[in-house]
């Protein structure tokens, strides 16, 4: 099922301009770049490999160990330094973001809440701990990390409350460290376009269906941050949870929010000059149902740019006949810039694609498409909630979650089957 749509749209800007591309200079135009891991997706799954069930990961307490000497370019922060961790230790994988079949980041930790930056050079079954210098925050105290990966040498990582940003080329042998001067305590979430431009959102306040956001701009790879959007001069982007971040060129972007049932419609947000101004764009409802999106909790993620007129997003809508729960799911495709929409029917769950034709629908079942969206197979039901990375459509890993259990897991035919990996510090890339 699919509805073609053109309307009028009326932007601040006197030109329309198409929406760009994500894929890194050099690149085909029908390849989706890899290089970040999509949002998290929930993925449910019964069981792993072999008949084994998801069950928490247990390790030891970091004490001392050898590990790739970190130095920072720009001031180390005061106190103790966080000492790595231990080589021969299980590890926890919270977050994986595979670069090659064998090279990757991940975030992670053992039995202390305190997130360390992570390289593997084996697929994933061994990592070394290349975390900045931070300083130890002290017994029982939590420290989480947001990260961005661009590629198997770039990477920007700041901890809460967010107030510095660290970055390193070189594979975390060396981190440089800036000031963002402003905190947040909800979260943050980065979005770089290349080595040099690049976003970072700190939500830091939320109430009266707002999340109070800040929005910095980097032109200078993290070395330097400005503001461009905060609660006291900007109101555009302060309503609502944002659910995702796409940007390239430092010019043109998309933010998704999820309005929670309380403003009508469906809508993405556009920016086309670097995020300082924002235009949200209608979504055209079904023609033989044109009230749903005003009628109906509907929320937006999974923003996607493939090049600069052709993007896409999900929209899933939520609403009760008496006690029955009633759920659909839509996937919007542009290739005009946002004047005109294509509308297709979708399995649910997030959206992740390869390239143009190539697509999956992560969500309780895993479905795969070959022609853009228009049509969509099962791959697979699982029980367990996921965050995935890929390396080609049947190279996959997954940070597989069940309640308080949590699994580190890969499959080689695009998830029909699951491994279960058992991940350990080392102390070195060597």
């Amino acid at each position: 099922f699919c509805d073609t749509v053109s309307f009028n749209l009326i932007l601040v800007a006197p030109k329309i301009t198409p929406i760009p591309t994500i894929i890194p200079p050099g690149a085909q135009n029908d390849t989706l770049p890899l290089s970040q891991t999509p949002p998290t997706s929930l993925i449910p799954d019964e069981t792993l490999a072999d008949g084994e069930p998801l069950s928490t990961t247990t390790a030891s307490s970091p004490e001392s160990a050898s590990q790739l000497t970190s130095t920072p370019v720009g001031e180390l922060e005061p106190g103790t330094l966080l000492p790595p961790l231990e080589a021969g230790d299980p590890v926890r994988i919270t977050f994986v973001h595979m670069v090659t079949s064998e090279d990757g980041w991940g975030v992670g930790n053992t039995t202390s809440p305190i997130d360390r930056i992570l390289q593997t050079n084996d697929g994933g079954d061994s990592w070394w701990d290349v975390s900045p210098p931070i300083a130890d925050p002290g017994e029982g105290e939590i420290k989480r990390a947001e990260a961005f990966f661009l590629d198997g040498d770039t990477a920007w990582v700041t901890y809460q409350p967010y107030e510095k940003t660290w970055f390193t080329k070189d594979r975390g042998i060396t981190w440089g460290v800036s000031d963002t001067d402003n905190a947040g305590y909800i979260g943050a979430k980065f979005w770089f376009a290349d080595q040099d431009h690049g976003w970072l959102m700190i939500f830091i306040d939320a109430g009266m269906s707002h999340v109070y956001t800040i929005l910095l701009r980097t032109t200078t790879g993290g070395a330097s941050w400005e503001k461009i959007v905060d609660p006291t001069t900007n109101d555009e982007l302060q309503a609502f949870d944002k659910t995702g971040i796409v940007f390239i060129d430092g010019t043109t972007g998309w933010i998704t929010r999820d309005s929670g049932g309380v403003q009508p419609g469906a809508l993405v947000d556009v920016t086309m000059d670097g995020g300082i101004t924002w235009q949200s764009l209608n979504l055209p409802p079904p023609q033989d149902y044109p009230e749903k999106f005003d009628q109906e909790y509907c929320r937006m993620h999974s923003p996607t740019l493939f090049s600069d007129a052709h993007g896409a997003l999900i929209v899933d809508c939520i609403s009760y006949q008496g006690d029955e729960k009633m759920v659909s799911a839509y996937l919007f495709t542009t290739r005009d810039g946002g004047l005109s929409w294509e509308r297709f029917d979708y399995p649910g769950g997030q959206l992740y694609f390869i390239n143009q034709q190539t697509g999956f629908a992560l969500g309780r079942e895993i479905y795969r498409t070959r022609d853009g969206g228009l049509s969509w197979e099962q791959v697979k039901r699982v029980e367990w909630d996921g965050q995935f990375s890929f390396v080609d459509e049947n190279l996959v890993w997954a940070v597989a979650r069940d309640g308080d259990a949590i699994a580190f897991v890969k499959t080689e035919d695009g998830g029909r089957t699951w491994e279960l990996l058992e991940p350990e510090i080392r102390s070195s890339a060597d």
